[in-house]
């Protein structure tokens, strides 16, 4: 048998690994030396202990949920304030449906980020839209969200412009809206 050095388990080659947690300490990985390990377990078991320690552990805390505002500004455009995310959708997909103006401006000035889903639903809204005919134009855009634009390869579907004045200046300088 081979005797262990440094960090190495007694009775295997294999060095012992050691794990990181949330709470930013370190613990050798003893699962290594365990024929009877079942892996899934373990990590919902150290999920559901990072998640317990809540906001003592400085890398996994509970999200909590901003509010979603939608002011009607005029007909037609639609101002949002707070992040699009997953548990605000609502607010937004039923504003989106209530407006019923041949071109939607939605105002994210006051957008700090968005989820996937707050995406899923922007192209959603595009694409119902576009069908009848009309036409969504956004405004505002931080470099946040205009960099998941970019990256999921979506800025191409909407006109963008830095502010509502420009959008509608630009818009009724070309005769199109």
């Amino acid at each position: 048998m081979v005797k262990p050095t440094g960090n190495q388990a007694p009775g295997n080659r294999a060095p012992i690994k050691q794990v990181r947690s949330a709470c930013n300490t370190v613990t050798p990985a003893t699962h290594a030396l365990r024929p009877d390990f079942d892996a899934g377990k373990v990590m919902i078991n150290d999920l559901q202990k990072r998640l317990r320690c809540g906001s003592r552990c400085p890398r996994i805390s509970r999200m909590s949920s901003e509010p979603l505002v939608v002011e009607f500004e005029e007909r037609g455009v639609l101002r949002l304030r707070g992040p699009l995310t997953t548990e605000n959708l609502p607010p937004f997909q039923n504003a989106v449906r209530r407006e019923d103006s041949p071109t939607l401006f939605l105002d994210l000035t006051d957008v700090p980020y968005m989820d996937s889903a707050g995406l899923g639903s922007l192209v959603s809204a595009y694409t119902s839209l576009q069908k009848l005919g009309r036409r969504v134009i956004l405004t505002g855009v931080n470099e946040r969200v205009a960099k998941l634009f970019e990256i999921t390869r979506v800025e191409q579907l909407f006109l963008m412009f830095p502010d509502l004045h420009a959008a509608i200046e630009a818009l009724t300088s070309s005769g199109t809206a």
